[in-house]
């Protein structure tokens, strides 16, 4: 019998409480802002970060390269530096080259195919340190690659 008097001595302190939080007219107009504060001290310079180091990012694009190729006929060919294609790249990462075109102000990712009845292809020969253009014509282009981590995604 005392838990019984206890029990409902509990649910009527609740609800006593409970009716007496009403609100009671309109919500009040909203108040001037603050003055603003002085300026803070200038934080200390942070290192300067490693311009190729992609680990901690989701995609890095690389500069666009203009084509310098060698080659003759339907055989032209152009390397690409690419320090930041590492064996632990390739085997995890995917990587796109892109290809633009002057001469149309055109954008195409690789490999590329001409268009209609042209016979232009380009590709991209993939490898640690370097991205290798091979195309049937010498193209007025810039090319490009991009590495984008398929986790961060």
């Amino acid at each position: 019998m005392k838990m019984h008097t206890i029990l409902w001595g509990v649910v009527l302190a609740l609800l006593i409480g409970s009716s007496s939080c009403t609100k009671d007219g309109d919500t009040g107009p909203v108040g001037e802002n603050g003055v603003k504060g002085p300026q803070g001290p200038t934080g200390d310079k942070g290192p300067n970060g490693d311009d190729a180091d992609i680990s901690n990012v989701e995609i890095f694009g690389s500069e666009w390269s203009d084509a310098v190729f060698t080659g003759s006929g339907t055989d032209w060919k152009f390397k690409i530096a690419a320090p930041q294609i590492t064996q632990e790249v390739l085997d995890k990462y995917v990587v796109h080259v892109y290809f633009f075109n002057n001469s149309g102000n055109y954008l195409y990712k690789l490999p590329y195919k001409g268009t209609y009845a042209s016979t232009n292809k380009i590709i991209s020969k993939i490898s640690v340190g370097e991205v290798e253009i091979q195309s049937t014509y010498k193209a007025n282009a810039k090319f490009r690659f991009v590495i984008i981590d398929p986790n961060k995604s």
